[in-house]
């Protein structure tokens, strides 16, 4: 089954007119299904003051290391 993280991530409005992404970000730490998350960012709750900054607030594809294999005892 697939887990996903909350990620906010911080973009700045240039003055050429674009939207850039300005390197930071905040994830949740909490592994959870799409449904959820997905719940959770449509909820998402926050006040811009800053015309200039904004927040998007998306899910992503937990990605963990495998599991070790389990080691078979050879006896001699």
């Amino acid at each position: 089954m697939k887990t996903f993280l909350l990620v906010i991530t911080i973009w700045g409005f240039t003055a050429e007119k674009e939207w850039v992404y300005v390197g930071n970000n905040i994830v949740l730490d909490v592994l959870m299904p799409i449904e959820e998350c997905d719940a959770m960012a449509r909820n998402w709750v926050w006040r811009e003051n800053n015309e200039n900054y904004k927040f998007i607030v998306h899910c992503e594809e937990a990605i963990l290391p495998a599991e070790p294999e389990e080691k078979k005892e050879t006896s001699l």
